[in-house]
């Protein structure tokens, strides 16, 4: 029954984890009788082939794992873990950094009326809220609707044999699958805004003063976006590949080192953000852009916590795996 394992192993990776056991449970002993069914009409036990036949007109395992779930309006289970994960990733992570660091200190020490500007710009962060919230939906939603036409014919087309081997770890290193799908879409999502902001939009200006990317974010431009892309390939790895394996850590890890290294890079600079004025006095142009590299300079730090704190917790899943391999291996013999 290896191919109904990584059937069931499959269908898990795009189930929410508190309704895993529960669903798997009812969809293995539904898929046990049909199975037990069709032996008893022949009078034997089924091949490989059989077997796969029995899997493939069932569904595709993202397919059977949204019949189970609560129908969506706008976008399905499917896509709903990933939607909620880049939503958050954008608005929490993305715009709440860069207003708190970067835009109110601007709008505070260039304003004639600060007061006033913040009430403005409080104001308007709903809209702004809004329109990534519309973006974000928009893009889901077209992903749900293209999802519905190429069903039919993904349905024909899979082959329940080339789905993946379970590693011997990997009930214990469960990685959900929205976290692939998170990673494709963010990575999508961030090259094209650095391409954007990157390269044709550097700079912006707030009433009388500018404020602009230093030089080394152009120096190391195609550094940054080989990296912003690299989770674009990860997301495909993770989606091709649900189950865990060490392909996974050792892309992700690559990705890690490759961003501590541009960090450093980038840390060095200590200018990453410069701010210029006709009106204002020399001064206040000096503490506008001190305060919005202090800014940049948190964000790298936070940034280098959590690429570590990441790096730490593949080792861990790299020495579990190493760990369970030798304990199942003798469980195996022993059986």
């Amino acid at each position: 029954m290896d191919l109904m394992e990584r059937y069931l192993h499959a269908v898990k990776g795009w189930l929410p984890r508190a309704q895993q056991d529960d669903i798997l449970a009812e969809l293995s002993e539904d898929l046990r009788a049909q199975i037990e069914d069709r032996e008893t009409e022949l009078g034997r036990k089924l091949n490989e082939d059989e077997v796969a036949a029995i899997l493939k007109k069932r569904g595709q395992p993202i397919m059977v794992a949204s019949g189970y779930l609560p129908r969506q309006y706008l976008i399905g289970p499917a896509w709903l873990p990933a939607y909620r994960f880049v939503l958050k990733l954008v608005l929490l992570w993305i715009m709440a950094p860069i207003i708190a660091f970067i835009v109110v200190p601007v709008v505070y020490l260039t304003a004639a009326n600060p007061g006033s500007a913040l009430l403005d710009l409080a104001l308007g962060l709903p809209r702004d809220a809004t329109a990534t919230f519309g973006i974000i939906t928009l893009v889901f939603a077209s992903l749900e609707r293209f999802q519905a036409p190429v069903e039919g014919k993904a349905l024909e087309n899979w082959d329940p044999r080339k789905l993946p081997r379970v590693p011997a770890a990997a009930r214990s290193q469960h990685i959900p699958s929205f976290v692939f799908i998170g990673e494709l879409v963010t990575g999508i999502l961030w090259s094209l805004a650095w391409v954007y902001f990157g390269w044709f939009r550097p700079s912006f200006d707030f009433d009388t003063v500018r404020v602009a990317l230093a030089p080394v974010w152009r120096n190391d431009f195609w550094a940054i976006l080989l990296l912003l892309m690299s989770g674009i390939p990860a997301g495909l790895i993770g989606l091709l590949r649900p189950s865990w394996t060490r392909l996974h850590s050792g892309v992700r890890l690559t990705i890690h080192a490759g961003t501590l290294i541009l960090l450093r890079v980038l840390f060095k600079a200590g200018t990453w953000i410069e701010v210029t004025s006709l009106k204002l006095p020399s001064l206040r142009v000096a503490e506008v852009a001190h305060w919005c590299n202090f800014g940049v300079r948190i964000a790298f730090i936070v940034i280098s916590i959590i690429v570590v704190s990441e790096v730490i917790q593949e080792v861990y899943r790299i020495v579990r795996a190493n760990w369970a391999r030798p304990w199942t291996a003798n469980g195996l013999a022993a059986s």
